[in-house]
């Protein structure tokens, strides 16, 4: 168990240095992965609090990135059902609302639908303020006003 812990700290350690203001795509790639070996290490392990902390950090990069694959989405389903297997109703919404802006940036055809599905399977797990933004994300999305969302 503490050769694993080791193990996840130093991808993420790894990751971090990858993942530095100043790097070119192919070693923010590269962090990413490291980032993804981590989270699957930590869910594997039956570790979701950790697992979805560093899938959180990993779809908040989502924001910053410049492109982002389905992966990253894939790692943001991740983050919620790990959130969700903690019961952290806080960090689920936080979660909920990241994901659905990063699909809003990088996703944009699809972003709508995924959005409403998202929030329709994670109502019970979220707050009612969280239901509250995403409701009126959801809005601003339907009526196509996304500079909006940069409010």
């Amino acid at each position: 168990m503490y050769q694993m812990l080791f193990i996840n700290r130093l991808l993420e350690t790894s990751a971090n240095y990858f993942l530095r203001k100043d790097t070119s795509a192919e070693k923010i790639s590269k962090g990413l992965e490291l980032l993804r070996r981590g989270v699957s290490i930590l869910e594997n392990e039956g570790r979701p609090a950790q697992a979805a902390n560093l899938a959180f950090k990993m779809i908040s990069l989502g924001l910053k990135l410049d492109v982002v694959g389905t992966e990253m989405i894939e790692m943001g389903r991740t983050c919620l059902k790990m959130f969700v297997m903690t019961s952290n109703v806080k960090m689920t919404g936080s979660c909920l609302i990241i994901l659905t802006l990063v699909l809003v940036r990088h996703f944009e055809n699809t972003a709508l639908d995924d959005a409403r599905r998202l929030l329709h399977e994670n109502v019970a797990n979220i707050d009612t303020d969280v239901q509250e933004v995403m409701k009126k994300i959801l809005k601003t999305m339907e009526d196509g006003d996304f500079s909006k969302l940069d409010e």
